[in-house]
């Protein structure tokens, strides 16, 4: 007699797993805990088997009954049901890890350990948030240049253009990493930055005009707030550095006896060298006190566990009266570079040693953190003194 499902819905547990048969094998299992399996019975090769058809109630009367007559018409061509699922499930593992997604999570687990959790985390959000979900469930062999063109289109009709570019570059190097392990033939994402606008130059607020930084340091000395705000604001035109690199800076890495700094740099992981001018250290000396027994020089003022941030440093700007279309944190590098060129008449190569920026000489050798240490010695000390007679008017 055939099963119903008021008789399946009724069938309650009893102290050992019984089963209740609708036919050619197709049972239904109910276990001591009230679950309910749909199993199918049959004989392969002269041997008893079973299979899993689902659970009820996901899996209905109708249901168990269909995918029962699947499975019977494999056995009626010769075909283990059992044998030809795991061969489904792995076909099914290899497909799911052949995606696109599956491999730019791959290359992704290595580029994290070459960059800062910051750069890591917007990264990994561009790809779950532009890429991944027109492009990651494509097998890899399967993506065409229209559909990196369609991915990229959705962000710049968004006006998202940098980060499109930045997408695009992401692109290239996930299919790389396939062409180079043999996943692919060609890499496809070669040579595609004509799909997109050019990039917009950003210019970052900076103030050059020698006037108007005389008066600007005079406003930074007259900050009145956190000390510790107070002292990144103070020593940031003094060191040439990117604004995470003085937020992140460390005391063992400062040497205040020898007046020098040395650290490795955010953007290019190479190691850097900073002079310290007689006004940086007093800074430096002066703050001592407050942070010397935490590994970090500048903390946040709301936690003594964060360093400091960067809207931190913008709100004390903006607090002493410098709009942010007039300068920014990041500008006081640009203004070192032009005033430093323009007024000091200093050497460029030395200024672009001094900045960090890789600048090939004659016989093509990129930065190193030791090249041209004199000049730049001499250099930090000059326009820490330059600094201070524009202060003074």
């Amino acid at each position: 007699m055939k099963l119903t499902e008021l008789q399946i819905k009724k069938a309650q547990p009893k102290e050992k797993v019984y089963r209740l048969f609708d036919g050619h094998g197709l049972h239904i299992e109910i276990n001591p805990k009230g679950q309910k399996w749909w199993r199918y019975k049959y004989l392969y090769n002269g041997k008893e088997k079973r299979m899993s058809l689902g659970v009820y109630p996901e899996i209905s009367l109708k249901e168990a009954r269909e995918r029962h007559i699947e499975e019977r018409l494999k056995l009626a061509k010769g075909i283990d049901p059992s044998a030809a699922r795991k061969v489904q499930k792995t076909q099914t593992l290899v497909t799911k890890n052949h995606t696109f997604e599956a491999l730019g999570r791959e290359w992704f687990e290595t580029y994290k350990k070459g960059v800062t959790e910051g750069q890591s985390i917007r990264v990994i959000s561009r790809l779950e948030k532009d890429i991944f979900p027109f492009l990651g469930a494509m097998a890899i062999e399967e993506i065409k240049v229209a559909n990196i063109r369609h991915t990229l289109e959705r962000m710049t009709e968004r006006g998202v253009v940098e980060s499109a570019h930045r997408a695009l570059q992401n692109i290239n190097q996930i299919l790389h990493l396939a062409l180079i392990t043999e996943r692919v033939d060609r890499n496809v994402a070669i040579n595609l930055s004509s799909l997109l606008p050019a990039k917009q130059v950003k210019h970052l607020a900076a103030i050059t005009e020698p006037k108007r930084v005389g008066e600007l340091m005079r406003m930074i000395d007259g900050y009145e707030g956190n000390i510790v705000t107070m002292a990144a604001l103070k020593l940031m035109p003094l060191v040439f550095v990117r604004s995470l690199e003085l937020r992140q800076a460390k005391w063992c890495d400062i040497n205040l006896a020898e007046g020098m700094w040395k650290f490795t740099l955010t953007k290019t992981s190479t190691e850097h060298a900073v002079p310290l001018s007689h006004q940086a250290i007093s800074i430096l000396k002066d703050l001592y006190p407050y942070t010397k027994d935490r590994e970090y020089v500048f903390y946040s003022g709301t936690s003594s566990k964060q360093i400091l941030s960067e809207n931190t440093l913008s709100s004390a700007l903006r607090k002493l009266g410098i709009p942010k279309e007039e300068m920014s944190v990041h500008g006081f590098r640009a203004m070192a570079r032009t005033l430093c060129h323009e007024r000091l008449y200093i050497k460029p190569e030395v200024i672009e040693h001094q900045l960090g920026h890789k600048v090939p000489d004659a016989l093509g050798q990129a930065y190193n953190r030791t090249r041209f240490i004199d000049d730049r010695i001499q250099l930090m000390q000059q326009w820490a003194d330059y600094l201070d007679q524009l202060k003074q008017g």
